[in-house]
């Protein structure tokens, strides 16, 4: 049986779509079955960044009921597959069509909408496991409180804090001050990389392009986490 895993954050910005690709990429390349959803359907960008336009059948017309899930799954050039959004919202609900996606594969990555939202909570109920995403900055860590407070109503708690883009600026907050905050572990530490933004000119994934980037070395860690949690 797969394995559902959402990628949450407050707001955009926060790299919550690279780091979604970038896990699913790793997994995959690990010889496990992968899909990756970008369930953001208002403001998605995992398309524009694997160079993925102009499809089909997108996740709206799953939702919509007008296509079944598997009528919407392309492969990119590495052999991920993926399913995603082309810009309009839905109504439809998620946790049906992301449940019925649970046995499709290994791991199902799923980019969550960002911010609040019935979507966002529909994303956090049906997974096995939800990472929050953010960066060290304070507001971001003040607006993040939102969602776990949502998200332990529905008894459903993150497996911790993924800091993204860390810079090492006094203006970010440490570990210790954001675990305090949230009240959740900072798992893992990813820094800011260049490399990220080079592999999105390439339509591709830093871990495969640049896999000896600071920022593949530490997504890595990220990806070896739940090979081994679900070995």
């Amino acid at each position: 049986m797969g394995k559902i895993i959402s990628l949450v954050s407050c707001k955009g910005g926060l790299g919550k779509s690279t780091i979604a690709i970038n896990l699913a990429e790793y997994l995959r390349n690990n010889k496990k079955e992968v899909l990756l959803v970008d369930a953001d359907t208002l403001n998605p960008s995992i398309n524009f960044y694997l160079g993925l336009n102009e499809l089909n059948v997108y996740l709206q017309d799953v939702l919509e009921n007008k296509a079944h899930f598997s009528d919407s799954i392309v492969k990119t050039k590495t052999g991920l597959m993926v399913s995603l959004s082309s810009g309009n919202s839905s109504k439809g609900d998620f946790s049906e069509t992301l449940g019925d996606m649970k046995n499709f594969a290994d791991y199902i990555i799923v980019n969550a909408p960002s911010g609040m939202s019935k979507h966002l909570l529909d994303c956090i109920d049906v997974s096995d496991d939800f990472l929050l995403v953010t960066d060290a900055e304070e507001v971001s860590i003040n607006n993040s409180k939102s969602i776990l407070f949502e998200s332990k109503k529905l008894k459903k708690e993150p497996l911790g804090i993924l800091v993204n883009k860390v810079l090492k600026t006094k203006n970010e907050l440490s570990d210790f001050e954001i675990s305090e905050r949230l009240n959740y572990p900072v798992i893992f530490k990813v820094p800011f990389d260049k490399k990220v933004k080079f592999s999105h000119n390439l339509n591709s994934s830093a871990i495969i392009t640049y896999p000896k980037s600071k920022f593949s070395k530490k997504l890595s860690e990220a990806g070896l986490f739940f090979l081994e949690k679900y070995s």
